[in-house]
């Protein structure tokens, strides 16, 4: 009776310790995701800013819904994992963020800009510095 007791709780142990690594291994193939998603969603931030930069001197905001919609299937299979991307994008000091009610920005939607590590220029009439 002891030997298969112990044999249970080994095979418990045994499972218990498969069910772990095949969680971690899932959220290895999320984070690693999310990290291509973040890194694509940069380089199209960068792409808009140039686009808009060689016409018009200056970019609009890009829409997190709208980058979201641009997103390829192939780097980024989970949609649900969205709101971690988007919070990647914000946190990267190269993205400024236009809130609503940005008065920098008025008019303007909520959205990213690709900076490149510098906050965006602003206008003389608002320069922090007079």
């Amino acid at each position: 009776m002891a030997f298969a007791v112990l044999g249970l709780l080994s095979l418990v142990r045994r499972g218990a310790g498969w069910l772990q690594r095949r969680a971690e291994a899932r959220e290895a193939r999320r984070a690693a995701q999310v990290d291509a998603a973040a890194r694509w969603a940069l380089s199209e931030l960068r792409a808009h800013r140039d686009r808009w930069s060689s016409v018009s001197g200056t970019a609009p905001p890009l829409r997190p819904a709208e980058l979201r919609a641009r997103v390829p299937r192939a780097v980024l299979s989970e949609p649900s994992l969205w709101p971690r991307v988007a919070s990647a994008v914000s946190a990267d000091l190269s993205v400024y963020t236009v809130e609503e009610g940005d008065e920098e920005y008025e008019g303007q939607e909520h959205g990213w800009f690709f900076v490149g590590g510098l906050p965006p220029q602003r206008s003389p009439q608002r320069s922090p510095m007079r």
